[in-house]
């Protein structure tokens, strides 16, 4: 059971760094296809819907990117400066 479990790990971190990667590329639509899978998988990681929230801006889908935003306001203890940063873009758009 262990060894499943951070092998589930490994593989969300892989996952979640290939999305990271695509994004400082700027390839957006990368991003969004990444993490459609990842927070499927792991709904519970606000970084997957901050990251996809971020893209989604990026790419102009306002109406998608305003749901993931708000989830990653909402889960998460850390950069929430960056998340109400681009809902605000969204407003703006």
């Amino acid at each position: 059971l262990w060894l499943t479990c951070i092998l589930a790990a490994a593989a969300r971190a892989a996952e979640f760094q290939d999305a990271v990667e695509a994004a400082k590329r700027q390839d957006y639509a990368k991003v969004v296809e990444l993490l459609d899978k990842h927070v499927k998988d792991h709904p519970n990681d606000t970084r997957g819907y901050a990251l996809r929230g971020r893209a989604l801006v990026e790419l102009r889908l306002f109406d998608r990117a305003l749901p993931d935003l708000n989830k990653a306001i909402a889960g998460s203890l850390g950069e929430r400066g960056t998340q109400h940063l681009y809902r605000g873009r969204v407003y703006l758009a």
